[in-house]
């Protein structure tokens, strides 16, 4: 069967994607990232910091053993995560089987490239993931507050410094239907934007596992 790889985003999305399911499981997996980057840089920096600063004794050794073999895994779970998200075909090197015990194993870890690929990866989930939730918060916030605005203008307790107050003083009905407008249009740009951001992660997240 043919497998149909995700393409970037083009001038025709911009109007439907709003309505497409993998537009919202794209703007999931960028908010997801956050987290798991997190995760994936405490444990890493943790372990190898650990493992280093014990390799005097033969804990430090086994330490950084078990960060090797916690990437590799980490990394399968990223292929299959991002597969299943944003669409790619990412196939990991699949495990020898005929690798039995521990130190046979361990070695096939070792040599495999998905295990120092992986580790870029990983590494990079954190700062990747902060600017890909911070980007993707500040689009929608902003977006659905600009759209939001003609039910929440009468509302004595809302304040809106942009654009109210700012360049343009709004007091009336019809120019918060205007300011809704432009959230609507910003809208679809945020998510035209957040889906080539996604589209990017998958490459890259394709290249390295």
């Amino acid at each position: 069967m043919k497998i149909i790889e995700p393409t970037p985003p083009s001038t025709s999305d911009l109007f439907t994607s709003i309505w497409k399911t993998q537009t919202w499981l794209n703007v999931a997996y960028l908010l997801i990232s956050f987290p798991l980057g997190l995760i994936y840089f405490v444990l890493l920096i943790t372990g190898i910091s650990l493992g280093f600063g014990l390799l005097i004794t033969v804990f430090g050794l086994f330490i950084l053993m078990g960060v090797l073999m916690m990437v590799h895994g980490f990394a399968i779970f990223e292929a299959k995560f991002t597969s299943a998200m944003l669409g790619f075909h990412i196939s990991p090197e699949p495990r020898n089987r005929e690798a039995k015990g521990f130190w046979k194993r361990f070695r096939e870890i070792l040599r495999s490239s998905l295990t120092w690929k992986g580790l870029v990866f990983l590494f990079l989930r954190f700062p990747l993931g902060i600017f890909s939730f911070s980007l993707t918060i500040s689009l929608l916030a902003t977006s659905l507050g600009l759209i939001a605005f003609p039910i929440l203008f009468q509302y004595p307790w809302f304040e809106m410094d942009w654009p109210n107050h700012f360049f343009w003083v709004i007091d009336t009905v019809p120019e918060t239907l205007v300011v809704a407008l432009i959230g609507i249009i910003l809208l679809y740009i945020s998510l035209y934007i957040l889906n080539l951001l996604a589209w990017i992660y998958g490459k890259m997240a394709q290249t390295l596992l």
